[in-house]
């Protein structure tokens, strides 16, 4: 999770859209799989 945070933190600096986006696409299929995982009852 930490790669996520610092590639969205490195794209907003070097005005990358594209690691931005990739970064997002991370953030939000790790909470969908949290959410996933925890409904499941592991």
């Amino acid at each position: 999770m930490s790669y996520v945070i610092a590639a969205l933190v490195y794209a907003g600096a070097d005005d990358s859209p594209g690691l931005q986006l990739i970064g997002a696409l991370l953030v939000v299929g790790a909470v969908v799989f949290a959410v996933r995982t925890v409904r499941r009852g592991t």
